[in-house]
């Protein structure tokens, strides 16, 4: 089975390489991004992976606010890049502060026996107690200039908007889903990603003025499309939430047993400037 890991990464590049070289296997090839708004030398980040890494580093780098389109456009550079490249039983996107709490071995194994499915986690809009007041509506109801104006004044636009009483409609006549951006998905899916979203200029356009984009566009696409069926309500990542607001919990050496002892293939997020022994603790876990 040959796999194709994507990777968005903005920092932390000691990390991305731990990543990379617990990963490298005949088996597995790597797409990385790198934010084009941060600095990296690309020469000297090649010099510290594993000989065995199929690394390919993206000539092509965009810059990406969170909250904007911008990191839809990443994921979806990612995808047609390992499409062009070849053709990969599955492809996982994870992002450059994960780490892997399974073998490649155990991976394999598992998606050799669930070959077929679509692994990402979604849920219903409207859904009050994950995405507040308002259920999740609010991030397409309004139009969102984030990669514009930035997610303060883009806030500020839409308030504006709610005076006036104006509001959109999801697009399409579909049911709207939320969930987490991560995935592991098929060829066929990927492929199918993007070639409907290349067809389909209007869905495009949607979701660019959406907020958070990349929360809404996979499931919501993928929940309305023939995929339907073989989609597992798993992304297989083990992600705190439980501190609540926007971005989860940096796990530390506390949050140990639950990794260890967790089903799932990958957990995050780790930071070194909050807690090193985590990750040491789940390399010699790898071994």
């Amino acid at each position: 089975m040959k796999l194709a890991y994507l990777i968005l990464a903005h920092e932390h590049f000691e990390h991305l390489v731990k990543i990379v070289n617990t990963l490298a296997s005949e088996e597995v090839t790597f797409f990385i991004h790198i934010d084009s708004q941060t600095e990296v030398n690309y020469l000297t980040l090649k010099s510290q992976f594993s000989d065995k890494a199929d690394v390919h580093l993206p000539e092509k780098r965009l810059a990406i606010n969170w909250g904007g389109y911008s990191m839809v456009e990443g994921i979806l550079h990612l995808l047609n890049e390992a499409i062009k490249h070849g053709h990969y039983d599955y492809l996982s996107l994870i992002s450059g502060q994960d780490f892997p709490i399974k073998s490649n071995q155990t991976i394999v194994t598992y998606l050799q026996e669930h070959a077929g499915h679509e692994f990402i986690e979604y849920f219903s809009i409207p859904d009050f107690t994950r995405w507040g007041p308002a259920g999740g509506a609010d991030r397409y109801n309004y139009y969102w200039l984030v990669d514009d104006l930035g997610m303060e004044r883009a806030h500020l636009f839409v308030q504006a908007q709610r005076m006036e009483g104006s509001k959109r409609t999801f697009p399409n006549g579909w049911q709207p889903y939320g969930g987490s951006m991560w995935f592991t998905i098929t060829y066929a899916c990927a492929k199918y990603i993007c070639e409907y979203l290349t067809a389909h200029i209007d869905i495009d356009i949607f979701f660019r003025l959406t907020c958070i984009p990349d929360e809404l566009l996979m499931p919501s696409l993928l929940l309305n499309s023939p995929f339907r069926k073989a989609i597992v309500n798993n992304n297989l990542r083990y992600i705190d939430w439980t501190e609540g607001g926007y971005h989860p919990k940096t796990l530390t050496i506390k949050d140990w047993v639950k990794i260890k002892n967790s089903n799932r293939h990958f957990a995050r997020k780790f930071d070194y400037k909050v807690d090193r022994q985590i990750v040491y603790a789940l390399e010699k876990f790898m071994e």
